[in-house]
């Protein structure tokens, strides 16, 4: 329980850094009920995800500035160019937004700028919402519990576009456009 508490605060603290809020740590630690430092551990966290994650996020930091004693995001033009790539995928995955939260705000965006990523259940909430899907298929059969659904069985999406067949390891695959 405290572990989602936990978890939680810091999607919320990193949600509202992504829309622009300036971060103060006490007013956090107040807001929270929690120690400036737990704040303080929770914006590192952020930070390092941040940090990690380059190749999805760029070059996007949480930054402090003295003048004002606050954190805010800044992020460079590839998250704005790619918006939510990954948040959708933490902010979905995680609850920290409901179905019709999520609709909401991305309703502020560009349809060609929105990307859905995740796993079965992000894929199933969101794929209605869709009109393109970019679908990598391969030719084995792997032992899940959950598998993305077949699209070909659905008649409301065509195939528009399909790879030749590569060959990883001995695994073959190939990149699939479906559209609505």
């Amino acid at each position: 329980m405290v572990n989602n508490k936990k978890k939680n605060r810091v999607l919320d603290i990193f949600y509202r850094a992504f829309k622009g809020e300036e971060l103060f740590v006490s007013n956090l630690a107040s807001e929270y009920e929690v120690s400036t430092k737990s704040i303080t551990r929770d914006i590192n966290e952020i930070k390092n995800f941040l940090a990690d994650n380059r190749d999805v996020v760029g070059n996007s930091e949480l930054l402090y500035s003295y003048q004002s004693k606050t954190y805010s995001l800044k992020f460079n033009h590839f998250l704005v160019s790619k918006e939510l790539v990954a948040i959708v995928k933490i902010l979905v995955g995680c609850r920290a937004l409901s179905k019709e939260e999520l609709l909401d705000e991305l309703e502020e965006y560009k349809d060609e700028d929105i990307f859905i990523i995740g796993g079965e259940s992000i894929y199933r909430m969101m794929l209605p919402y869709c009109d393109t899907a970019y679908v990598t298929r391969t030719d084995f059969a792997y032992d899940a519990d959950t598998y993305f659904p077949d699209l070909d069985e659905m008649p409301e999406w065509k195939l528009v576009k399909e790879s030749e067949e590569e060959t990883y390891f001995d695994i073959e695959y190939q990149f699939l456009v479906y559209q609505k």
